[in-house]
């Protein structure tokens, strides 16, 4: 074995290694500048079509950190008419540095409960909003393998997240099976120029029958198949990773986002899954990096029925070009 398969082995196998209590805390950031400490968890109230995010990431070498929380319905998908949204993006990082209390400048905060496995979810912003919730991991978080963050560390969490919400004086109850991730390791705020538009997709409810898949799409607003890259499958407490499947999509021919997907997956163990979700409400979330144009879906998860998202990943000018061959044809 040469020495580049044996680097590229070890960072496989460091890739894969289980999820640990200390992985909740800081990780040394080394000499990358863009050296980069993420934390997002996701919720929704589906008889609402309400979908929400508290996204927060940290950057100790540059000295900066960002929050982002927003809720969504289908009313409005533009981040200025949502029903919230805040996305703070360069904000000094508080002098208490710890990872497992840590209080962003603008009121969001994520104090560990237990290691691993369960989380305080806080936000405040005067009297429009207030985010009290409990994020209960129900599997072990799963590593990404296939390095599609760079050199950064990825791992997915399905979980059960419970408590309530209060926008503009109205208490709303949670109680929903949703997604957490957490990730270190660089990321820039600029996207590559060879970006290959990425999807995430997960889908969970009350039977806790669920998955994630990442894919990688080539279409650019017209709809279609593409394979999926990497997920995983959780049905009767046991999760199984994904050895090949097809995500399908289908879109709204005016707006580009997705109106149906399909997803068809065999796992490694040979048993097949399929997924449909139809999006109830949608969300445009522009950082400096891409575009996501999220979407609450409601799915049914090999018969069960379930909610999450899919997040569909563009450069602005992948957007844009897929947005005017749609909407103004001929024109540059």
């Amino acid at each position: 074995m040469s020495t580049v398969d044996t680097l590229e082995a070890k960072a496989s196998a460091a890739a894969c290694r289980p999820f640990a209590p200390q992985d909740d805390a800081f990780h040394p950031p080394g000499p990358d500048i863009w050296h980069t400490e993420t934390a997002w968890f996701a919720f929704h109230v589906p008889e609402r079509k309400i979908g929400g995010w508290l996204y927060g990431f940290i950057r100790p070498n540059l000295g900066v950190c960002t929050s982002s929380v927003f809720l969504y319905d289908e009313t409005e998908s533009a981040p200025h008419r949502a029903l919230f949204s805040e996305h703070q993006q360069a904000q000094p990082i508080p002098d208490v540095r710890d990872l497992n209390d840590f209080r962003f400048p603008r009121g969001y905060r994520v104090p560990t409960l237990e290691p691993t496995r369960r989380y305080k979810l806080d936000f405040q912003q005067d009297d429009v909003l207030t985010v009290d919730l409990v994020f209960e991991g129900i599997m072990a978080p799963q590593p990404y393998a296939k390095n599609a963050f760079a050199d950064s560390a990825h791992y997915d969490q399905l979980g059960h997240v419970t408590g309530h919400i209060v926008l503009r004086g109205e208490k709303i109850a949670v109680d929903c099976h949703s997604m957490r991730d957490r990730s270190w390791g660089p990321r820039s705020d600029s996207a590559p120029p060879n970006f290959n538009r990425m999807c995430y997709d997960y889908g969970c409810g009350p039977d806790r029958v669920g998955f994630c898949t990442f894919s990688h799409q080539e279409e650019l607003g017209e709809g279609g198949r593409s394979p999926i890259a990497h997920g995983f499958w959780l049905k009767d407490g046991c999760c199984v990773a994904i050895a090949e499947g097809v995500r399908t999509v289908e879109r709204d021919p005016k707006n580009i986002w997705a109106t149906r997907i399909v997803i068809e997956a065999t796992d490694v163990e040979g048993v097949r899954h399929r997924a449909v979700g139809r999006s109830l409400s949608r969300f445009f979330f522009s950082p400096s990096r891409w575009i996501s144009l999220d979407s609450l879906l409601e799915w049914d998860i090999d018969g069960s029925a379930g909610w999450g998202e899919d997040q569909d990943l563009w450069r602005y000018d992948q957007y844009a070009l897929a947005y005017r061959r749609a909407n103004h044809p001929g024109r540059p």
